[in-house]
């Protein structure tokens, strides 16, 4: 593209196509395309092929389409759709909106308060920095908080949640889910966990002799060397055995 608001279309072949100066809207056609979305705010669609997709200084607009696209939202506030096809998307510096769409998608949020969809597949979530929000949708998926005050919500099917860093809070939803904590986690609350359906996993050296489980009011708290690991909201403490949890 030129100094303007320009539109840019590729071939079918295998195309670089940058937008440069201006508010640019480029697709890329239907070959194994390589795009940079130029300094302001900019719209990039992939179109068929696999893609390289990458915005740049603006708030951007980023839709894969169809095949297994890479996109990179770089800085400013992007949207990114990465649409049918097992895709890889990267919020970058600011706070991002994701969506993983029909496929197996690796999401990652990265700087800034994102929020990360991964709809249809089995995709797999990651907040990195930030308090994010995460939903994994239909599909047995798999969430990273990360650093920051997380929301993670699994949503249909079986899940695993890790909250990470930080306090978070976790929703399985439908489905027998398992969250995942370890020493040096955040105090985390889970929201609807299920006796008998899902399942705490406990990493990295965790075991469930070293816990410390009570009542408090209508919850449970499960503790680890006198700080508090996580909070089962409206679970009976009396109701957990050994067998609500597992060594992953």
């Amino acid at each position: 593209g030129g100094g303007g608001n320009d539109n840019l279309f590729g071939s079918p072949g295998s195309d670089r196509l940058y937008g440069n100066l201006g508010e640019d809207f480029v697709t890329a056609g239907s070959g194994n395309d390589t795009v940079t979305a130029g300094q302001d705010n900019d719209g990039v669609l992939g179109g068929g092929g696999n893609d390289l997709l990458s915005g740049n200084l603006g708030n951007d607009r980023l839709y894969g389409d169809d095949n297994d696209d890479i996109l990179y939202g770089n800085a400013g506030i992007d949207y990114i759709e990465g649409g049918n096809g097992n895709d890889v998307a990267f919020g970058g510096k600011d706070n991002d909106a994701i969506t993983g769409g029909v496929g197996d998608d690796i999401l990652l949020g990265e700087l800034g308060n994102d929020c990360v969809q991964g709809y249809a597949g089995i995709d797999i979530l990651y907040g990195n920095s930030g308090s994010d929000t995460l939903w994994g949708e239909i599909g047995n998926d798999i969430l990273y908080g990360g650093q920051g005050e997380n929301w993670l919500h699994g949503g249909g099917e079986s899940d695993i949640l890790q909250g990470d860093r930080g306090n978070d809070t976790l929703t399985g939803s439908d489905g027998g889910d398992r969250f995942d904590f370890r020493r040096g986690d955040g105090s985390d609350t889970i929201t609807d966990f299920q006796h008998g359906l899902d399942i705490i996993g406990l990493t990295e050296g965790l075991t469930f002799e070293a816990l410390a489980i009570v009542q408090v009011g209508n919850d449970t708290q499960i503790g680890i060397n006198g700080g508090l690991l996580v909070t089962l909201m409206g679970v009976s403490a009396n109701t957990l055995s050994i067998d609500d949890f597992a060594l992953v």
